[in-house]
């Protein structure tokens, strides 16, 4: 028997059928040189925090908005990258008096929502080139009510739905409890507040639901968002979940979904901004360390890459499975060739095995984490055996 192929099936981590591929949206690999953009010099605009990023995709031209301060007062920088890691910053910053929350590029305009400095409200910004911004002359377009959002409103994320625009927003309340709030508009300007806010409330008095982020694919809204985890003064992490009208959510059984590993994010991980790059998500993202906020960044993949050099025949994968790892390769047409086909390989028709089965996940070369790395360093294989290990189980499909 090849030992390549066994010690990529077998050795390491071996997950519960539950995990048999990387999910969507909810596997997240951090990029292991964070952060990606840091505040500026002392003094200067950006000097206590940057923080909130909001990304569009041009062409080849990652192009970020993002909040700034300067222990007095937020306002928006801008930034370009040809990677998503490597930035430089516009050497005219701040473009815009306000704490961005959402850019929307349409019709050749760019259109922006954000916090106001003054009033706790929310207003609105046109611009035909992302640098220079005109402010709407009827500000604030939405204002903040009485209750749970008393205080004031900020963090406006907004998409184009059909016709409509869609927004879901942070509201505060005396004694620091924020939770997150919808309303609709048809040009963007106008907007109507949804009469059963607030649509996320936190799970504990005194925790937080803030920075939402949301991204509708298809039917499917999907939103992250900051949450303490039901813990009180608890660091606040990145939590997601679905929706099929964008009001009623259904949470992600095991959040969070970007937890606090160390390093720039060891107090807190929020303000999420995501962008579907050719199939996978790119997330760019605030962490807060000894009470700084700087940006990371990180990306769940669609599919990961499939491993290379292995050989191995049926009678081997047959004679490996039987009786080892349930019955994952019962289908071995569907892999072609072993796993030289990607998408099949990484399935491992994960929804007929047994809840409590044992077998493997694919990661991308390079992107193993610590505790796969340290149960392969010893291994003279390791190089060409593909990793193991998800930080997050799949739900256990009905009647399996």
């Amino acid at each position: 028997m090849d030992w390549r192929f066994f010690g990529f099936l077998v050795i390491g981590f071996l997950l519960s059928c539950r995990s048999a591929y990387a999910e969507l949206g909810v596997d997240w690999v951090k990029y292991e040189r964070n952060p990606v953009l840091t505040v500026g010099a002392s003094g200067s605009w950006e000097s206590g925090h940057v923080h909130n990023a909001v990304i569009i995709k041009e062409g080849s031209t990652y192009k970020m908005w993002y909040n700034g301060y300067d222990g007095q007062r937020s306002r928006t920088g801008y930034a370009t990258s040809p990677d998503g890691i490597n930035w430089t910053k516009y050497s005219g910053n701040p473009v815009l008096s306000g704490s961005i929350g959402t850019i929307i590029f349409e019709d050749g305009i760019y259109k922006a929502w954000a916090g106001l400095l003054e009033g706790g409200d929310i207003g609105y910004w046109t611009s035909s080139d992302g640098i220079n911004w005109t402010q709407y002359a009827g500000n604030p377009v939405l204002r903040h009510g009485t209750g749970w959002e008393s205080v004031a409103i900020s963090d406006p994320m907004v998409i184009k739905d059909g016709d409509t625009y869609k927004m879901w927003y942070q509201g505060g309340e005396p004694g620091s409890q924020h939770r997150i709030g919808y309303a609709a508009s048809p040009d963007g300007i106008n907007w109507t507040k949804y009469a059963g806010n607030p649509i996320f409330i936190p799970e504990a008095l005194g925790t937080w639901n803030i920075n939402p982020f949301i991204l509708k694919e298809g039917s499917l809204y999907k939103i992250w968002y900051g949450d303490a985890g039901g813990s009180p003064g608890g660091s606040i992490r990145i939590f997601y979940a679905t929706s099929t009208d964008g009001i009623n959510w259904v949470k992600y059984p095991v959040n969070p979904v970007i937890r606090n590993d160390g390093g720039f994010d060891w107090q807190h991980a929020l303000g999420p901004w995501i962008i579907n790059d050719n199939g996978d998500y790119k997330m760019w993202y605030t962490g807060q360390n000894n009470g700084q906020m700087q940006i990371g960044y990180a990306i769940s993949y669609s599919v990961p890459d499939a491993p290379t050099g292995f050989t191995c025949d049926e009678d081997e994968l047959r004679e490996l499975a039987d009786g080892e790892v349930c019955d994952v390769l019962d289908k071995l047409d569907e892999l072609r060739g072993c796993i030289s086909d990607t998408q099949s390989a990484l399935k491992l028709s994960a929804d007929t095995c047994p809840a409590d089965a044992l077998v493997t996940i694919l990661v991308p070369p390079g992107i193993l984490n610590p505790a796969t790395q340290a149960a392969l360093k010893n291994n003279p294989n390791a190089a060409t055996i593909v990793g193991v290990v998800t930080n997050q189980p799949r739900a256990v499909p009905a009647g399996k």
